[in-house]
């Protein structure tokens, strides 16, 4: 007891070795780090805290911490005492590179999910990432894909008929909420063969678009400094804050129980991706348990419902607001000879300006702060630039800031426009086809290399097919200002 009044007695010198001690090991760790020949903010030296505080900052507007950093210090900012941001196309083959295949860093933690098995998304070295992947790759096949278009088609004719609604009464619609329930229903429908009921409620019956918006919004923070996950969300001991996925896994658990339950083998019903999974469950017994079933399908719906709904805001906002594209897509859609509704993929695949507004719908949705970190291996990594970074460096780039270079993408990039995916009045075939690649190139929003999002094929699927069919069936004029999340306008059928 004597001992500790001393202690207490004298707080004021343990703060102060303490703070001394901290100085001391972030100093060792930052100069271990061997980094101090690239460029950066001071702070993020010694600490991550500086850009998990700007993130934090920037929540919610449409700010680009990396655009800033990039545009005070260059191609190559230091970003914390051992992970570097990178601006540069040239050195998207060199850190996503399919061959090298570098494993990912703790700043993907936050995104795993309390009481299931780890996803393909979170899990760091490459070797586990894909004896796990594997099983379930053919599910997101193109062959894989026309079993799913009856299923989109069945949602878009869904979203159809509350269109119509607004038709007959001439009410204005907030077609941006729409589509967000329209993006939740289809990918429930897709992975589990059902809705989720979103457009038949009319609204976010459960709060689970709001709670997956509140957990993203989290993890774009805290994944600048994944330590502060251990504190908030995933503390052992207390939790400040609650496990917004927890809702997902309850969703989710339901369906998959129930489909355990009456498995068969035989079944020869339309598939979705949960019958896939199930197989895959029977196919690699060691690898997919019933809980890893329930992984994959969790990791689904997340992945595949929010951001598909934040392309398609955009695209909407960009629709209404422009009524000629609204025309070239209906008149390109028509002259293929489409007579289907909904319209295939085949045949709104065929529209050239469709492509260019759905390629910038996936360029320009995103303002995430989060980086796509890979860990330098051993024999270290030199960049483009020349910088060259020693092993164990966390290098990365910002997928939202890569597709807003100018260099690449063209003028006014932070500008919705889908003619800069198509074919110029004085470029040449050639031109074109190497302009063209520089950004396919360059663009991240689906990942590069063998991390790159498994289910990008059927996102392709629902966003052609949903804005193909709205767009030769309705004109939309817009009414007030239009912004994200709340895209208003009148509707009329097309003659």
């Amino acid at each position: 007891m004597d001992f500790l009044s001393a202690i207490l007695g004298h707080y004021h010198y343990v703060i102060l070795v303490l703070f001394s001690a901290s100085i001391i090991i972030a100093v060792v760790r930052s100069r271990a780090a061997r980094l101090e020949h690239i460029p950066g903010p001071f702070l993020a030296k010694y600490t991550d805290a500086l850009r998990a505080y700007m993130a934090f900052k920037y929540s919610g507007r449409e700010v680009n911490l990396y655009m800033k950093l990039h545009k005070k210090y260059g191609q190559v900012v230091r970003i914390g005492p051992r992970s570097v941001s990178v601006l540069d196309p040239r050195a998207v083959p060199v850190i996503y590179n399919v061959k090298a295949r570098l494993n990912k860093t703790s700043n993907v933690l936050p995104f795993k999910v309390a009481g299931v098995p780890d996803s393909v998304l979170v899990i760091l070295d490459e070797e586990t990432h894909a004896k796990y992947r594997r099983p379930v790759q053919h599910a997101y096949s193109l062959t894989s894909l026309k079993g799913y278009e009856p299923y989109v088609g069945d949602i878009i004719r869904t979203l159809v008929d509350v269109i119509e609604t607004h038709v007959e009464s001439g009410e204005a619609i907030n077609i941006s909420s729409w589509m967000y329930y329209w993006s939740y229903d289809v990918i429930g429908k897709v992975t589990f063969g059902t809705p989720t009921g979103y457009l038949k409620a009319g609204k976010d019956f459960n709060n689970l678009i709001k709670r997956q918006q509140q957990f993203f919004e989290y993890v774009n923070v805290v994944s600048q400094m994944p330590v502060l996950d251990h504190f908030l969300a995933k503390n052992p001991i207390f939790k400040l804050l609650p496990h917004r996925t927890f809702d997902f896994i309850r969703f989710a658990q339901k369906h998959v129980e129930q489909r355990i339950s009456k498995y068969n083998k035989s079944d020869s019903s339309r598939p979705d991706l949960l019958s896939y999974f199930l197989a895959a469950r029977e196919t690699y017994p060691a690898v997919v348990t019933d809980e890893q079933v329930l992984t994959y399908s969790v990791t689904n719906v997340v992945a595949g419902s929010l951001s598909t709904s934040h392309v398609l805001d955009e695209i909407v906002r960009f629709l209404v607001t422009t009524p000629a594209a609204q025309r070239r897509i209906y008149e390109e859609i028509k002259a293929t000879g489409a007579d289907e509704f909904p319209i295939s993929l085949d045949h709104a695949k065929m529209s050239p300006y469709l492509e260019g507004v759905v390629q910038e719908g996936y360029r320009i949705h995103s303002v995430a702060n989060v980086l796509l970190e890979r860990e330098v291996p051993v024999q270290g990594m030199e960049l483009p630039s020349g910088h060259k970074l020693p092993a164990g460096t966390y290098v990365g780039i910002n997928a939202a800031a890569m597709n807003r270079i100018e260099d690449v993408f063209g003028a006014i990039p932070d500008k919705f426009d889908p003619l800069r995916w198509l074919k110029q009045e004085k470029e040449t075939d050639d031109e074109f086809r190497e302009r063209r690649l520089r950004m396919d190139r360059a663009n991240l929003t689906f990942g590069q290399g063998s991390r790159s999002c498994v289910g990008k094929n059927i996102v392709q699927l629902e966003i052609f097919k949903v804005i193909a069919s709205i767009a030769t069936r309705f004109i939309f004029q817009g009414e007030g200002n239009q912004r994200l999340y709340h895209v208003h306008a009148r509707v009329k059928l097309r003659e």
